[in-house]
């Protein structure tokens, strides 16, 4: 089988020689160990040797006079084999059991951590363009920050709540009327009101000083329709999109479109009712949950003109991505700012843990998607080139789809679709460098799975 993978224009093949020995570990939590692979750039030798240092955290590699360390997860109890593979080969694998008493790295922590909680930020905070550094949200425009609930908070309500105000003849009737016990209830943005989501902030216009609309990013979109598989298309040619009603299979579903193709399918309700955007050419967001249609407008850093959020027309307000941003929580704090990918793992992590779907088709306007099948949650690596110390992440397997992808498979079983997640252009290529740039820093027998590419989407740690 060919060991190459593809992705867009980039293909990665053995480890050049030009460079020393490449070892990563990851830590296995369900069966206690820690895998080694190394990847050579020649033939091993009778010099190649591989050993692990006194205190069980050191791994090391010698191999044609050159050494490479690499600091393991945790500590290990284990001894690499004294003697390696007899036959020259490139490429070696351990597998070592944890010490007794492992670190806390050892425990999983079911947490889907993201920065800037609203308990972290400060009346003060200043919020930021990522790219231009230009101020979008100034000090003391918020005074006071709460965090959001999830996005399916108001369907828990409605079928966890036993006892809903206003039922069984209860005398306070109404008292539950703007308190959220019911899904009809909703959640909009206020002047000086800071509401914090796991990848957005929920803002007020009026707050947003170094924010304008901006109309410039396509998408094509799938419409929900939880009855059966169909496939018209429809198609308008109005400037501004405008609703058309279509009975399918006797469920109504509200479609629009400005020189966008859809094709309704189930999978798409998770992504339109998540914390992403989905932009058309005229900078319309169209967003449809059950039989829904909502319109939103892009949203733009007034200095750099990058998007960095949409608006939200059902909260009365303005969502600004924290991919897209940089954050100073208070006054005397530095400013922080992180990768796309660390958000784009929280808000796969919240699908999985609401939906139950692994794998999702990232999709934008104006590029090949990429095929995403999430492999393992939450594991710990750490790897010698570059050097790293331990960091939390989640394994992904990646592939650009093919027209397969939903056809049935050899038995005639017809697989779930993947899910669908609309990134805007930028964002899109940014996830997708991460991609290729953490496929080539494996060693070459991890960087692949069938026909599958390996890749770490790093996460936010404790």
């Amino acid at each position: 089988m060919k060991c190459d993978i593809t992705l867009g224009d980039a293909t990665y093949g053995p480890l050049p020689s030009s460079i020393p020995a490449v070892v990563y570990a990851e830590l296995l939590l369900n069966i206690r160990q820690v895998n080694i692979f190394v990847s050579l750039p020649t033939p091993s030798s009778p010099e190649t040797k591989a050993e692990l240092s006194s205190d069980g955290l050191s791994f090391s590699v010698t191999h044609d006079g050159r050494v490479s360390t690499l600091r393991l997860p945790t500590k290990v109890a284990g001894l690499p084999p004294s003697n390696l593979p007899p036959a020259p080969t490139k490429e070696l694998s351990f597998r070592l059991p944890l010490a007794q008493l492992a670190s806390h790295a050892t425990s999983a922590d079911p947490d889907n951590i993201t920065p800037w909680a609203a308990n972290s930020l400060a009346t003060t905070a200043v919020l930021s363009c990522r790219k231009c550094g230009a101020t979008l949200v100034e000090a003391g425009a918020i005074k006071v920050w709460k965090d959001l609930p999830s996005e399916n908070w108001a369907e828990m309500m409605e079928f966890w709540h036993c006892h809903k105000p206003g039922e069984h003849g209860n005398p306070n009737e109404g008292n539950h009327i703007g308190k959220g016990y019911t899904a009809g209830e909703k959640i909009t943005a206020d002047t000086a009101l800071g509401l914090v989501d796991l990848c957005y902030f929920l803002l007020s216009e009026k707050d947003c000083s170094g924010v304008e609309v901006r109309c410039c990013i396509s998408f094509t979109i799938r419409i929900l329709h939880a009855v059966g598989n169909i496939n018209p298309s429809v198609r308008a040619s109005r400037r501004r999109p405008s609703p058309e009603t279509s009975r399918l299979n006797g469920e109504v579903t509200d479609t629009v479109a400005r020189d966008q193709h859809y094709s309704p399918s189930k999978s798409h309700m998770p992504c339109l009712s998540s914390s992403f955007a989905f932009y058309s050419k005229k900078g319309y967001l169209i967003a449809a949950q059950n039989t829904t249609k909502r319109l939103l407008q892009a949203l733009a850093c007034a200095s750099c003109q990058v998007i960095v959020g949409a608006a939200d027309e059902r909260a009365e307000g303005w969502r600004l991505y924290k991919w897209s941003l940089a954050v100073q929580p208070a006054e005397e704090a530095n400013t922080e700012r992180f990768r796309a990918d660390f958000f784009i793992s929280v808000h796969l992590l919240a699908l999985i843990e609401t939906q139950g779907a692994r794998k999702y088709i990232i999709e934008t306007d104006g590029a090949t998607p990429i095929l995403l099948w999430v492999f393992n949650t939450d594991l710990r690596y750490s790897i010698s080139n570059p050097p790293s110390v331990s960091q939390r992440a989640m394994k992904v397997f990646y592939q650009t789809p093919s027209s397969a992808v939903g056809q049935p498979d050899t038995k005639g079983k017809t697989p779930p679709p993947p899910e669908e997640v609309h990134l805007p252009l930028h964002i899109h290529q940014e996830l997708r460098e991460r991609l290729q740039e953490s496929n080539r820093s494996l060693p070459t027998p991890a960087r692949t799975f069938q026909e599958w590419g390996i890749a770490l989407l790093d996460r936010f740690d404790n």
